[in-house]
């Protein structure tokens, strides 16, 4: 019996990865423009200004001025990187855009498991490099940044009731890595491979991936993060995978937070020794994955 063929992807506007790319991040320029205007919005309704309450923002300020900034966050998230690539892939690819993103496989059971345990297991080696990288000397206005950023996500995680905990794992560890994923690795990389080997183009992703997040005292281990999803990519060829192992990455840091509050502006890197072993696990389980 002779077995189907499945269809050809659609031609896409243009051949070239760089020209497409271009085009991304036109709509990513657009849509952060659009998502400025709605979060201004909200704040009118609400009765908040997001410039003043990201500079005043407390662990005991109100839950209403904590919403907005979550709720400014979750619109950033879907503004920047969820539509921009939902919109791109299909112009590109119409209804096959799902086909070229490697979402249309249910991802195995196994896979899930084991790329989630590799991003656990990561934590002490990640703490380990973001102290490494916090005694780098950098600019006073990148140290500043920074600062701000920290003092926004820790008054956020201080929470007073646990439905707060709900809305912190939707803002920061579900939108941001389906977003993010589907920008990164399902697009960005996808494409630069095209044109480079695909190590050097999960490592270029890698590193595009930290440094749009403006905080270059982490800068060190966000690359490293974004490197690990991009193989886990490169590997299972499922964005499911990077896309889970990303949520629990960013919902693991949140959840020990919750349980064991700590300032997160007091850098403790773990012993040495548990760095080398975290890593030594990791790299085991990442064997496991690549088969």
């Amino acid at each position: 019996m002779e077995l189907k063929q499945q269809k050809p992807l659609p031609p896409p506007i243009s051949n070239s990865p760089i020209i497409q790319l271009a085009l991304l991040f036109f709509l990513i320029i657009i849509c952060s423009g659009v998502a400025g205007g709605m979060v201004q919005l909200v704040g009118q309704v609400l009765g908040f200004d997001y410039a003043t309450s990201t500079t005043t923002l407390v662990p005991s300020s109100s839950i209403g001025e904590k919403n907005f900034i979550r709720v400014s966050l979750a619109i950033s998230q879907i503004m920047t990187f969820l539509v921009p690539s939902l919109v791109f892939m299909w112009t590109l690819y119409s209804n096959k855009s799902w086909l070229h993103l490697k979402l249309t496989t249910p991802p195995a059971r196994k896979h899930l498991l084991l790329g989630g345990l590799l991003m656990v297991v990561l934590l002490p080696v990640v703490q380990w490099i973001y102290w490494f990288n916090h005694q780098l000397p950098l600019p006073a206005s990148a140290v500043q940044q920074e600062s701000l950023i920290n003092n926004i996500i820790n008054s956020l995680l201080q929470v007073a009731a646990s439905y707060e905990l709900v809305i912190n794992l939707l803002v920061i560890a579900i939108l941001p890595a389906l977003g993010e994923e589907l920008v990164f690795r399902g697009v960005i990389q996808q494409k630069v491979t095209e044109q480079i080997s695909a190590h050097a183009a999960i490592w270029l992703t890698a590193i595009l991936f930290s440094a749009i997040h403006l905080q270059f005292q982490g800068f060190l281990p966000r690359m490293l993060l974004g490197a690990v999803l991009g193989y886990l990519f490169y590997w299972s060829k499922n964005l499911w995978i990077p896309i889970f192992a990303h949520f629990v990455f960013n919902a693991s840091q949140l959840i020990i937070q919750y349980r064991w509050p700590s300032d997160l502006e007091i850098i403790e890197p773990p012993s040495l020794l548990v760095a080398i072993g975290a890593f030594v696990l990791s790299f085991v389980i990442a064997l496991q994955l690549r088969k």
